[in-house]
């Protein structure tokens, strides 16, 4: 077993870069050297795992129960089409796709049409970088404002679905 070195403790206050080296070369630990595992993959979960997805990536689209109440009802978690794909219902799944996408498009004609008022982004700020000249979107935390607004809602109501649109403003239904 190795030796720990306590670190100085003149070095709580300033450190120079002579301490630091000299601190790191002491602590250093002895490489094996013969081949040894450096990293390995952890176990994926195989059930209802079509696609062998990382327990992260699974993660990513988990919906938690006592968190459903206080989603945004367009968070992508909510997609039927991705839900129906996640669980192997693959007719399903396309189905709902193109029920999706014919619904964003009279959306979008809607809007042409100026029977929906414009779409304007409410979670992301368009601004411009001098460094690299580009524009970009700047998350502007209007969406954790209207999300603890929306919770409180939810909380006197006692809810435990997810939230309508109605209880988030100027939130559309999109699924």
């Amino acid at each position: 077993e190795a030796e720990t070195i306590k670190r100085p403790s003149h070095m709580d206050d300033t450190v120079s870069a002579d301490d630091a080296v000299k601190y790191a070369a002491s602590n250093s630990i002895q490489v094996p050297r013969t081949p040894f595992v450096l990293w390995k993959i952890n176990d994926r979960q195989t059930k209802n795992n079509t696609y062998n997805l990382t327990t992260y990536a699974m993660s990513l689209n988990d919906k938690p129960a006592e968190l459903v109440p206080y989603l945004c009802p367009t968070d992508s978690r909510f997609r039927p089409d991705q839900r129906a794909m996640e669980t192997g219902e693959y007719e399903l799944a396309d189905t709902e796709k193109s029920r999706l996408e014919n619904k964003q498009r009279a959306t979008r004609r809607r809007r042409e049409q100026g029977e929906l008022k414009a779409w304007k982004p409410r979670w992301f700020t368009k601004e411009f970088d001098n460094d690299s000249n580009e524009s970009y979107w700047r998350f502007n935390d209007a969406y954790w404002t209207e999300r603890e607004h929306a919770a409180q809602l939810q909380k006197e109501a006692g809810a435990t679905q997810p939230a309508s649109v109605d209880v988030w403003d100027d939130v559309e239904n999109i699924f």
